[in-house]
């Protein structure tokens, strides 16, 4: 194996112990359930989606939401954010990157953007997928105890950080979905990358730091 591998299994062995070791003494922080999110965002509604059983058993969410937020005329934005109250069991976010292709998604673009944020600018994730002729611009991060994480590998770092300092591994996978309408790709990019940076001014009753 090559050296960034065996350091990732390291860095993971290594949080699985210390999550262990620590795992009588964690801190549950207050915050709102994520079905009181607000119903509208940028001038789009939300229509609530719900997840089917054996996703929600696969998942083991502490909560989560599933909408389409839509407006005559704009594209329809899709907001999925995942929580967990605890990630010492195993349950924990799946990353876009493993799931969207399990799923017969192609990834035909990978990058990063810097999205504006209460604490000054976030880098998240940005991809674009396509499944035969249909192709959507995917934004995503994981928001960690204030944090706004773009790699799986800083969050499984920080969260062994966190779980030592400040007794807290609790975490959610955010993610924003806009399909491609009539070739547009970068339509579909600003109006992702816009609803991402409304959802993150939102977030912090939902996902305390």
């Amino acid at each position: 194996m090559t050296r960034s591998v065996w350091m990732s299994v390291a860095i993971l062995l290594g949080g699985l112990l210390l999550l262990d070791y620590t795992s009588s003494a964690e801190v549950r922080i207050a915050r709102e359930a994520l079905g009181l999110f607000p119903g509208q965002v940028l001038g789009l509604r939300a229509e609530e989606r719900h997840l089917a059983a054996p996703v929600l058993r696969e998942l083991r969410l502490t909560d989560y939401l599933s909408r389409t937020y839509w407006a005559d005329g704009r594209p329809p934005v899709d907001l999925y954010i995942g929580f967990y109250e605890s990630q010492r069991t195993g349950a924990t976010y799946h990353s876009p990157k493993n799931c969207l292709p399990g799923s017969g998604w192609q990834m035909v673009d990978t990058g990063a953007v810097d999205l504006p944020a209460p604490g000054g600018p976030a880098t998240v994730n940005e991809i674009v997928i396509q499944k035969a002729t249909d192709r959507q611009v995917v934004v995503y991060w994981y928001h960690d105890r204030g944090r706004v994480i773009a790699s799986e590998y800083m969050a499984k770092l920080y969260m062994v950080w966190d779980a030592a300092s400040r007794h807290r591994t609790d975490g959610a996978l955010v993610r924003v979905i806009v399909p491609v309408s009539g070739g547009d790709e970068q339509a579909a990019r600003d109006a992702a990358r816009a609803f991402a940076a409304g959802v993150l001014g939102l977030l912090p009753d939902y996902l305390p730091g």
